[in-house]
């Protein structure tokens, strides 16, 4: 074992790059002060436009990541063209932060279904009356589709929208970062490889 890896081994308890993320997403849902402790900024691009915006994790399995969203909106035409985006997880009060890049695909289209149908009455609602990041003339405008939609669904389930579903990000790189006195922070990343991952310490 190299000095880095028992450096690895004694903060953050595993050489498993997945394993040290589910026990720190574990630990983040327990703290009771933090409000949305899986939300994560995702960072898209494609040729010069950049883009970034909370998301909310809703399952970590098997070295994915997902979470469910319109695919027409601005980040889905994005993702269509480039599937290469990054993640960002910061729990100021637990000293931590992961930054993690990857490859993303849509889930299957049951997966998407499935999880439509745990979703509350009216989040389903906003969902399907939304044409997110198009134009919109008011507020107004918004809250007439609302009645539109409830009556349209008036004592009838409302489906889930084929242009809404699920993403999974598969993890290529990783890194765990957590906050020391006088800004000397460890960082330590992760790459994957073809087999197993690469690991070093770097630089605060």
């Amino acid at each position: 074992m190299t000095a880095v890896d028992m450096e690895i081994k004694k903060e953050l308890g595993s050489l498993d790059p997945l394993l040290i993320l589910d026990q720190w997403l574990k630990t983040a849902l327990r703290l009771k002060t933090l409000q949305e402790p899986w939300a994560m900024v995702l960072s898209t691009g494609f040729k010069n436009e950049i883009s970034s915006r909370i998301v909310l994790l809703k399952e970590f399995s098997k070295g994915q990541l997902f979470f469910y969203t319109n695919y027409l909106s601005q980040k889905g035409q994005v993702i269509k063209s480039n599937p290469l985006v990054a993640v960002n997880f910061y729990w100021p009060s637990l000293g931590r932060q992961v930054c993690i890049k990857g490859r993303i695909e849509k889930t299957s289209r049951e997966k998407s279904i499935s999880y439509w149908e745990t979703r509350s009455r009216a989040s389903q609602m906003s969902q399907w009356l939304s044409r997110q990041s198009q134009k919109i003339s008011s507020r107004k405008e918004l809250e007439s589709l609302k009645k539109q939609t409830e009556r349209q669904f008036y004592r009838r389930q409302i489906p889930c929208p084929k242009h809404w579903g699920g993403y999974k990000l598969s993890i290529l790189k990783i890194e765990f970062w957590k906050d020391r006195n006088y800004r000397l922070h460890d960082r330590f990343l992760f790459e994957k490889k073809v087999k197993g991952w690469s690991r070093k310490r770097l630089f605060p």
